[in-house]
């Protein structure tokens, strides 16, 4: 559906994957043209048995499963409760600035796609 309406269709899924970093190879490495160098680090929620230790790889520029139109990216609060005494406790807590909750945001947003990828 992402190649040709611009969305992925919506289906039941029965877990979860959580784009966790990403990486390039060189060009050179691939035997053939269709092989993607960029790439996103992808972990699967069915556990460390399943693919690499329970990571994949995902094309990265390519918007397989929609993980780069339809990603979810989660953005606590962290002004508040248990949150708050961390960033204290850290010294990442200024009383009358919220400069330090947004450097803490950057460091825990990861994005979550609800939908079965490809491994390219």
């Amino acid at each position: 559906d992402v190649d040709k309406k611009g969305w992925n269709g919506w289906q039941y899924t029965d877990h979860a994957v959580v784009v966790v970093g990403w990486g390039e190879t060189t060009p050179a490495a691939h035997t053939n043209s269709s092989s993607c160098h960029k790439y996103w680090i992808v972990r699967n929620s069915w556990g460390p048995q399943w693919g690499d230790s329970g990571y994949f790889k995902m094309c990265r520029g390519k918007n397989l499963a929609g993980v780069e139109s339809q990603a979810v990216v989660i953005d606590p609060e962290l002004t508040r409760g248990r949150a708050a005494q961390i960033l204290a406790e850290r010294g990442l807590a200024e009383t009358n600035s919220s400069s330090s909750t947004e450097q803490a945001r950057g460091t825990t947003r990861q994005v979550s796609i609800g939908s079965r990828g490809q491994i390219n």
